[in-house]
């Protein structure tokens, strides 16, 4: 695995150049000191994953069109690293949605040519190496009855790319949406609260993480905050479980997507948007034969075509969708799901 480190301070990149030549079958192909010496290495040599310092950025946004310059001309994962993910919160989610696979919290204090000290680091790696080697609507329309409020869940699966693809799709739903959405993301539990915090400013509607037993209301949005899984439990509380242990993602959009197929009797909706892999696929199958709305994102718009292109290759996609076109399939889904003239389907194509 080929490693390329951008980080503007020379002791923190010798140290981690040490630390990770000291990890099985790990080259590092190329350091860079700024922002300009890193891209102008990329096209010449590209890595398996870049280090990218967030501090490298001169805080006027180049480093969120420096990610999304990567991503598109480059396909290289981006591991940022960052010395306070607190301080830098925004910054780290606008890097992040631009197409940034992860972040890592990282000081020279912190690195030793220990290997123990570096698990955090290595895990990701790990991860990423991991990843990087890899029907119609039947027209099924069971009642629902005008006289009963029903809360819809709008069930959304993402990774890389995916907060900036949040923003865009939560920010154009109004605050009075009568649905409820939840959203599991692949982001470290240390993390969430800052995304959380960044998606709740940018919408009308409340963001806020999942807690155990919560039940799910309107108007709100439930964010996934653990490395365990958030599951929908038979009493429609949320929750979170260690099960399945040994399943790759963690928190996994497949574990959720099947606990909202097995309990959830009101009308869903479940989305996959931009994201490496193939979680959600799975638990997406289990929604679509249980005649549940699904949706994928399009290629076009995706930073990493990999979630939703498993899916819609499984055949369990109703709908392939821009960004906008997602926005408005959700409110006409919620709007249909509280018509008060007729019963309306719970699958809308």
């Amino acid at each position: 695995m080929r490693i390329a480190i951008a980080h503007h301070d020379s002791s923190t990149r010798q140290l981690l150049r040490q630390a990770l030549l000291l990890l099985p079958d790990i080259q590092v192909c190329w350091e860079a000191s700024t922002l300009q010496d890193a891209l102008e290495q990329i096209s010449r040599i590209r890595p398996d994953t870049l280090l990218l310092d967030l501090d490298l950025d001169d805080h006027n946004g180049s480093m969120s069109a420096a990610v999304q310059h990567i991503m598109k001309n480059h396909a290289c994962p981006v591991l940022l690293l960052t010395s306070s993910i607190h301080e830098q919160a925004g910054r780290v989610f606008d890097a992040l949605g631009a197409g940034a696979t992860d972040v890592v919290a990282i000081t020279p204090s912190s690195i030793s040519l220990n290997t123990n000290d570096l698990e955090q680091l290595t895990r990701k790696l790990n991860t990423i190496r991991l990843l990087y080697t890899g029907r119609h609507t039947n027209n099924l329309t069971p009642d629902i009855s005008s006289e009963k409020y029903y809360t819809p869940i709008i069930a959304i699966g993402a990774s890389t790319g995916g907060p900036a693809a949040l923003a865009t799709i939560l920010s154009a739903l109004p605050a009075s949406l009568e649905a409820a959405i939840v959203v599991i993301q692949h982001v470290d539990v240390e993390f969430s609260l800052g995304l959380a915090n960044w998606l709740n400013s940018q919408c009308k509607l409340n963001v806020r993480t999942a807690r155990n037993n919560d039940s799910v209301d309107c108007g709100n949005v439930y964010l996934a905050a653990s490395q365990d899984h958030l599951i929908l439990r038979a009493d429609n509380k949320l929750a979170y479980t260690p099960d399945p242990e040994n399943y790759f993602y963690r928190p996994s959009v497949d574990v959720f997507f099947n606990s909202l197929s097995e309990n959830w009797q009101d009308p869903a909706m479940a989305i996959l948007l931009t994201g490496m892999g193939r979680d959600g696929a799975l638990g997406m199958a289990s929604l679509y034969s249980n005649n549940v709305s699904t949706i994928a994102q399009t290629e076009a718009s995706c930073t990493v075509f990999g979630m939703p292109k498993a899916a819609i290759n499984a055949g369990v996609v109703d709908r392939v969708l821009d960004l906008d076109e997602i926005t408005l399939a959700i409110k006409q889904f919620v709007q249909a799901c509280h018509h008060t003239q007729q019963t309306v389907p719970v699958r809308l194509a």
